[in-house]
């Protein structure tokens, strides 16, 4: 209802009409809407009217009876249903909304990001929903846009804590909000457009669409109308000429000297003014690798004098100077021909710096990556583990600058899913900006390392294959399915290898997988793909998109150790590799889960402080038996909880059905005996499994509404006033799945169950209850089981009750190396709000180094966080990426707290510990902790290290010597 009511609202204040709920008998079909208004010559728009400053609507033939009124279209209907149904807000008019409603936080921007990325998709797609509508005359009035435009990037740029927190944001905005100055060579082009529509009526579509929303490519229409003009007037000729001429000054395209006029606009002592003066004066005389330099160092100097205490019209002024000095170095960056190594290596630096400038990076970010990217200028030679260290730094920084656009747009391009081309604009907004010149050097920075290590990853047949970087090892062959974009439909088959944008937190098991978007390396997708062998790894959205004339086509995938990446045609295997896929299908060991060691006698709920590492599998499960003894050790760290025991699971499935005769158990263990029977009567395995499945669909359907006993009911509320101090809804809690198979010796299980979030009401907790014990009958869940176990059907769910902790920030903690294969390393994953990291979120990464240095891996790139009301329930709140989400006094916490955790839980087995952790002010809370498990035989497996070459660490890399030579 809150869009609604602000939807309503605008519509009062601009509208002067009663505002009433859109129509909501019908949902709105977004897709048939936006076909419609391409074929519609209004488009999304339903009339031209005046909106008066006292709230008066009158028809467009009429005129407000005092000043300050605006002339415009007025939307359909449909339009405000998709803003109250959907939040999607379409066809944006400016002039006359409220500032604070198009920059809302309570909103997650949504205004601004979507009126970002729909000027995107007018652009590529011939005008999208106003293809027809642009010539709608009066739809748009230039300068009431232009106005709007100027006072409100004014009034935002006064928000000092909006530009700290959201500059790449706004910085885009500015790129698409109507807001310079007009000047004669536009006023000329609307005289002439008009004068010239006088004279001949054909070109008046042509002249609306030059004063409602022009753009360069007018100059294309003007110059055909002219060419196809049969029996020309001289008059409309010499007037078509003439306005070719303007439009041609117009928009052509910026130079240095035509930053000139900025100079006017700075203050003459700023150290922006300065700089840019001095650029303009040597813009004659010197190179291109001077001026690159010179504009990287004035675009980072602009973006920090923004921070400063001036005035909104000189902040004005340098966000629009950033914004077309990124153009010129853009163009400038290709004139810029280094040919040996370390002019190369210069080159890279500062179109890093100039990324970071132009927002692809905070400032926090490039200040701790950048000493990491400098070369030193005294050194000739480097050895070759420093050379590839920086390499590395260098493909963080082209990552960190994908992700900063991807993040930021996510909300609203998965908005827009019914429009397939959204998802482009990532790629778009890349393409257009100093990024994609960056990541071309590092590009080539990355081969040399790669050729000079002896490994280099190979994608069917495409040249471009650096960025490419394995995050799990291990190999497989099947079917390749390419899905660009961000669809939501697609069903994964254990078969296949899919190339996605970014996986799903609920994937089920599949051959490989290659994304674009990693999330990291220890959510519960990455550690289940891990555990498994699964291989895995990290491509660039230009790759995904190459890769699509290979859909369907079977394909090898093998991901090295070390990260080397493989994918080629099966029909290239090589008599080794065919061998490898064989031998594999023939080995898949499963294991048997026991239960002969469960106590089922325990029938009643029992605090987590009673619970230890030695009840796990017998009493409940690993995670509130590790936990317990976690709060053993650890007893302000770790939150009281109570524990609903296998023994309660058994006895509720021990009854019998209702209106059957036969009980829950009995018919469970009959679902799984019949799948038995039919695959020993040679049934196809994918006919047994449709079925085991349908047939569990309908034992989770009666799980869920299981009749709960009152002694469950009465023992629960006893513990809550005993463990938590209040009565059963007075507190809010988690409730978290815990079964007797999850934590194996050789398999996580992280993530298969379902985790009920923050429930506060009785009947939702018990509800709950419910809900968690049916979630391991869950298709998805299944299916990672079996995979790995012998008896799936087996399954205990015990469940661990906990009071809900509203931390400030989270995630996970790998007391192991993971990529740098180092045990003494430390992984850490973290973000803003609760349950972060786990879900695949892009997040904050460190690698936490034995030799004291943290490296970080990435920034965050998660512009949502979520909170918990102390009602229940969970929120989505904004977030920024311009402070760091661990402090360096936290990251010193989660050493210390390894180190003991290693030492005190030594009795759970494994060589590391998977730990989901969070801070709540300065105190540490911890959550949950597990053997981490990962796939040693994929690890190990000669084939795949042979991938790997040994870096040559005796060696050293000339920096003084033409970089070809390193690329033969």
């Amino acid at each position: 209802m809150k869009r609604f009511f602000i939807g309503c609202w605008i519509l009062i204040a601009l509208a002067g009409m009663p505002c009433l709920p859109a129509d909501q008998s019908q949902p709105v079909d977004m897709t048939q809407m936006i076909l419609a208004f391409k074929n519609d010559e209004r488009g999304p728009f339903q009339s031209i009217n005046w909106f008066c400053p006292d709230g008066t609507l009158l028809p467009a033939s009429q005129k407000c009876p005092e000043p300050g009124g605006h002339q415009h279209a007025l939307l359909k209907s449909s339009v405000q249903k998709a803003a109250d149904e959907k939040g999607i807000y379409l066809a944006q008019i400016l002039a006359g909304m409220p500032f604070e409603v198009f920059w809302d936080g309570q909103d997650q921007y949504a205004r601004a990001r979507q009126y970002i990325l729909e000027k995107y998709l007018f652009a590529a797609d011939d005008g999208w929903i106003l293809r027809k509508a642009r010539y709608y005359r009066g739809a748009y009035q230039i300068e009431d846009e232009e106005a709007w435009g100027v006072d409100f990037l004014k009034w935002l740029l006064r928000k000092d804590s909006s530009v700290q927190e959201q500059f790449f944001l706004i910085r885009e905005m500015a790129k698409v909000i109507p807001h310079r100055i007009q000047n004669n060579h536009l006023i000329q082009i609307r005289t002439l457009s008009m004068e010239i529509a006088g004279l001949d009526s054909r070109f008046m579509e042509i002249r609306i669409k030059i004063h409602g929303q022009p753009e360069a490519s007018d100059l294309d229409w003007v110059k055909a109308y002219r060419k196809q003009l049969v029996s020309p007037d001289s008059a409309l000729i010499q007037k078509l000429k003439q306005l070719e001429t303007e439009m041609t000054l117009f928009y052509e395209e910026e130079t240095l000297e035509s930053l000139r006029s900025y100079l006017p606009r700075l203050s003459g002592k700023s150290q922006t003014g300065v700089r840019l003066k001095a650029l303009l004066d040597s813009s004659g005389t010197a190179q291109p690798s001077d001026l690159c330099k010179s504009m990287s160092e004035l675009l980072w100097i602009a973006r920090l004098s923004l921070l400063r205490n001036i005035p909104a019209s000189e902040k004005l002024a340098l966000l629009d100077l950033s914004i077309d000095l990124e153009q010129i170095l853009f163009r400038y960056a290709s004139e810029w021909n280094p040919t040996i190594l370390s002019d190369l290596w210069d080159k890279t630096y500062w179109l890093a710096k100039a990324s970071a400038a132009c927002g692809f990076m905070e400032i926090w970010e490039w200040e701790t990556l950048a000493p990491s990217l400098k070369l030193p200028r005294s050194q000739s030679s480097l050895a070759f583990q420093i050379f590839f260290d920086q390499v590395f730094a260098f493909k963080r920084a082209v990552e960190w600058s994908a992700g900063m656009v991807y993040g930021v747009m996510k909300p609203a391009m998965e908005q827009y899913k019914f429009e397939p081309l959204a998802s482009g604009f990532t790629d778009y907004c890349l393409r257009s900006s100093i990024v994609l010149p960056l990541g071309e050097c590092a590009g080539i920075l990355s081969d040399i390392a790669a050729v000079q290590s002896g490994a280099k990853s190979k994608l069917m047949n495409l040249r471009e294959t650096a960025g490419a970087r394995g995050l799990n090892p291990g190999y497989g062959t099947g079917p390749l399915l390419v899905y660009p974009g961000l669809p939501d439909n697609i069903r994964f088959q254990s078969q296949n290898i899919y190339a996605i944008e970014s996986a799903p937190a609920n994937l089920n098991p599949i051959a490989g997988i290659l994304t674009v978007s990693e999330g990291n390396p220890v959510s519960h997708v990455q550690l289940l793909a891990r555990n498994l062998g699964i291989p895995n790894a990290v491509i660039s959205n230009s790759q995904l998109q190459a890769l699509q004339p290979f859909h369907g086509m079977p394909v090898f995938y093998a991901v090295s150790p070390q990260g080397t990446v493989l994918l080629k045609p099966a029909s290239q295997m090589t008599d080794e590799e065919k061998q490898l896929v064989e031998v594999q299908s023939r080995s898949d060991e499963r294991i048997r889960i026991s239960v002969k060691k469960l106590r089922l006698k325990q029938t009643e709920p029992i605090p987590l402080r009673d619970v230890r590492t030695s009840d796990s599998g017998q009493l409940c499960g690993p995670k509130a038996a590790n936990l317990g003894q976690l709060k053993s050790l650890f007893p302000e760290n770790v939150v009281d909880g109570i524990v609903i025991p296998f023994g309660v699971f058994d006895k509720h499935l021990s009854q019998p059905i209702p209106g059957k005769t036969v009980t829950y158990w009995q018919m469970l263990d009959a679902i799984f005996q019949t799948a038995e029977q039919d695959r020993q009567n040679g049934a196809p395995e994918e006919k047994i499994e449709k079925q085991l499945l349908e047939r569990l669909k309908v034992f989770r359907g009666l799980l869920k509404n299981i009749t709960l006993s009152p002694d469950l009911i009465a023992n629960l509320s006893r513990q809550f006033k005993t463990v938590f101090g209040k009565e059963m809804g007075e507190v809010p809690v988690f409730i978290r799945s815990d079964t007797n198979m999850e934590d194996l010796k050789d398999f996580t299980g992280a993530g298969l169950n379902l985790t009920v979030f923050n429930v506060l009401e009785k009947e939702k907790i018990l509800q709950g209850i419910r809900d968690v014990w049916v979630s391991p009958f869950t298709e998805r869940s299944y299916r990672w089981r079996q995979k790995y176990l012998l008896n799936p059907g087996s399954v205990f769910p015990s469940i661990l009750i906990m009071p809900s902790v509203n931390v400030d920030k989270s995630g996970v903690m790998i007391t192991s190396g993971l990529a740098s294969g180092a045990s003494d390393d430390i992984n850490i994953s973290f973000n803003r709000g609760v349950a972060g990291s786990v879900e695949g979120q892009m997040s904050e990464q460190y690698r936490l180094q034995s030799n004291g240095e943290d490296l970080l891996l990435s920034p965050a790139r998660e512009v949502l966080m979520t909170t918990l009301p102390v009602t229940g329930g969970t929120e989505k709140r904004v977030t920024a990426f311009n402070t760091r989400i661990l402090s360096e006094q936290e990251r010193m916490v989660l050493r210390q707290t390894a180190e003991r955790i290693k030492q005190r839980m030594a009795d759970i087995p494994g060589d590391a510990y998977d730990v989901e952790l969070g801070f709540l002010g300065d105190k540490l809370y911890l959550f949950q902790v597990r053997p981490y498990v990962e796939n040693k035989k994929a690890k190990s497996s000669v084939y795949l290290q042979h991938l790997d070459s040994a870096l040559p660490r005796s060696r050293t890399i000339r920096t003084d010597v033409p970089y070809s030579t390193f690329l033969k």
